[in-house]
């Protein structure tokens, strides 16, 4: 990666950095307050609902608008495809929306069969849930816009403006005896905000935005966008599918130990996310203008992200008991054991394939997303019903994990597909290396463990200067790319 490129990561990753920090921090505070305040029932029915506002219902058709904006200097194309994007995702918002008012019904229950008392919040709650559907789709087009444009300063201030207004809302509506109701028409309030400043955002960037859509930028939005909504699709039912299993089966009080544990899980994978989302436009860029460098970029990301979410991984696994007394309190904190060893497992994973599509998508191959995740879709949905019957709700967790593992060695072999070889002596050196780098941790804990020091303070510092010591050690951080991206120029 050449000096200017470099200096250009490391501040978009650090812009993308603060915008994950603050919120992160806050929502987990605010995760243990609202478990206290409402309850640990109530608390599993409002994660079910953030579920469908943040993640089963919004499908990301706007990568063909970041992929423009980033490789090409005309502006009319990228005001043809925010017109066509705004077309289609208003199509979705009221095809999405209507179903989620139409089936509300059936959904709650049939097939949550949840309990007669809370029917009517749920029902409530499912509208205002709507309401942030229609908002999210529409905000796309212009979050794209912002990063395709690599102003992820904007992106990062945004997201932490939105993050201090929900959470705060949160703890303040908490303590103020509301419930489930009031939280998920505030998160909706939330929505708004964050979609209304990304609009002006956007509008300042373009200078202007006009309603131009075209065959064209339809065909460019299916080509970028048809793949990404197809494993999103199937994501999005795996994460009902996943849910469903756990309510029906175990009730919303177990889907809030699941949804506490994997918060944890989903937390560290947007933090790589958010370091490594400029790798998209950024490949896209490199792409038109020094193609050669694609497969740095791409070793180097996953590289970067691998070795982060060790750390974190790591440390969850080995402080779980630890970290979630001090979170949770010791008595939540039994019930998100076991399933928290196995969501960190399941996101380390998920960050690494995330940052593989990323550039696939980068260098015009985005259907590999698709292909891959559709071969292992039915591997999770497979192993999740089985071992549930074995384990009950940690059998869940374990299915998720082996799907993603799936998952992963599937997207690996598509290297070929992307590249025109398997880069089989990477990985395997850098498998290599992460172990030798983790089984230094584990050694640590050993040593602590017979000191018998618990301080989770003191294995955290101690963990670092031996997890940084150990990466150096190993080649997993190079003197020199650290001199170019700190060197001025």
């Amino acid at each position: 990666m050449t000096e200017s490129l470099a200096r250009k990561a490391i501040k978009n990753a650090i812009n993308g950095f603060f915008g994950w920090f603050v919120p992160v921090v806050i929502s987990f505070f605010t995760a243990r307050i609202l478990v206290v305040k409402i309850g640990v029932e109530e608390y599993g029915l409002y994660s079910l609902i953030l579920g469908f506002i943040s993640y089963l219902f919004i499908f990301n058709t706007t990568r063909a608008i970041t992929k423009h904006i980033a490789a090409s200097e005309e502006k009319q194309k990228p005001i043809s495809l925010i017109s066509t994007s705004l077309a289609v995702n208003f199509v979705f918002s009221l095809v999405v929306t209507s179903a989620i008012l139409i089936f509300n019904e059936p959904l709650i229950k049939n097939l949550l069969l949840i309990e007669d008392k809370w029917h009517q919040e749920v029902k409530l709650a499912l509208y205002f849930a709507a309401m942030s559907v229609a908002i999210l789709f529409l905000a796309q087009t212009f979050i794209a816009t912002v990063l395709g444009f690599q102003k992820f300063e904007i992106y990062s201030k945004v997201n932490v403006t939105a993050g201090l207004l929900l959470n705060l809302g949160n703890i303040a509506l908490a303590f103020a005896g509301y419930g489930l109701i009031h939280l998920v028409f505030w998160n909706f309030v939330a929505n708004l905000f964050s979609a209304a400043t990304f609009y002006l955002a956007a509008k300042r960037l373009l200078q202007t935005i006009s309603f131009k859509p075209s065959i064209w930028a339809f065909k460019e939005i299916f080509k970028y966008g048809a793949s990404t909504f197809g494993y999103q699709l199937l994501s999005n039912f795996l994460f009902l599918f996943e849910r469903i299993l756990v309510t029906r089966n175990y009730g919303a009080e177990s889907l809030s130990y699941y949804a506490l544990a994997m918060m944890v899980g989903i937390q560290m994978h947007f933090f790589i996310a958010s370091l490594s989302q400029f790798v998209f436009p950024m490949t896209s860029q490199i792409k038109k203008e020094k193609p050669e460098q694609i497969l740095n970029v791409y070793t180097k990301s996953i590289k970067f992200a691998a070795l982060i979410s060790l750390f974190f991984t790591g440390f969850f696994l080995l402080e779980k008991d630890e970290f979630l007394s001090f979170w949770l309190g010791s008595d939540l904190a039994k019930e998100c054991t076991a399933i928290l060893a196995f969501h960190v497992l399941t996101y380390f994973f998920i960050t690494i394939v995330g940052v593989c599509w990323q550039v696939f998508d980068g260098v015009g191959k985005p259907q590999i997303s698709f292909l891959s995740y559709g071969i292992s879709f039915p591997i999770s949905i497979a192993s999740m019903i089985y071992l549930s019957s074995l384990y009950n709700v940690e059998g869940i967790a374990i299915g998720r994990l082996l799907g993603t593992l799936a998952l992963f060695f599937i997207t690996v072999t598509f290297e070929k597909k992307a590249f025109g070889k398997v880069l089989l002596k990477f990985w395997l050196s850098l498998i290599i290396k992460l172990l030798f780098v983790f089984s230094g941790m584990l050694v640590l804990k050993m040593t602590l463990t017979v000191l018998e020091v618990s301080n989770i303070l003191v294995f955290l510092l101690f963990s670092s200067i031996m997890f940084l010591t150990m990466a150096f050690a190993v080649g997993l951080i190079d003197i020199k790319e650290i001199k170019v991206i700190t060197k001025r120029g």
